[in-house]
């Protein structure tokens, strides 16, 4: 191939695909009268409940993996009244990832430390989606049968 047929060539894959994003994101805005059309929808607005500033572990356990590493389980109860589970798993260079999950959502955070140590919010989802924050924890679980107990201090914002 010349170098005139490679710069022909790649000239008209450009205008392909310039064109081809043009027609996407025209596809995605529909039509222009669309907007005209439809009357404008306010969002409802959704009571919240208050999030919980504290929760309580009980049944804390420390299960060896294959791995070598552990991960910790038990239930959590919120100081608002609702029942959850926990969940504790080992990433690299130290770090944990938290899942505690609710009848009413889940909150999933990152952080350092099996025993104390400070987590960030993540993510979230039902009651707890849009959610940041931060909280500490306080763990003391034992073996595999063992009845170790948590507390987790909790600073949430609501979206």
């Amino acid at each position: 191939m010349t170098e005139e047929q490679k710069v022909a060539r790649r000239a008209f894959l450009v205008t392909a695909a310039v064109g081809a994003g043009t027609v996407g994101a025209m596809s995605l805005a529909g039509p222009a009268s669309a907007a005209i059309e439809k009357p404008s929808q306010v969002p409802a607005t959704k009571s919240v409940a208050p999030l919980p500033e504290g929760l309580v572990g009980s049944d804390w356990r420390w299960v060896k993996l294959e791995s070598g590493h552990g991960r910790t389980t038990g239930n959590v109860r919120a100081d608002d009244g609702t029942t959850g589970t926990f969940r504790s798993t080992p990433l690299d260079a130290g770090a944990h990832l938290h899942v505690i999950s609710f009848t009413d959502g889940t909150l999933i955070a990152i952080g350092s430390g099996l025993t104390q140590g400070a987590y960030a919010v993540v993510g979230g989802t039902g009651r707890y989606a849009g959610v940041t924050g931060a909280y500490t924890a306080t763990q003391s679980p034992l073996g595999r049968y063992g009845e170790g107990t948590s507390e987790f201090t909790l600073a949430l914002r609501s979206a």
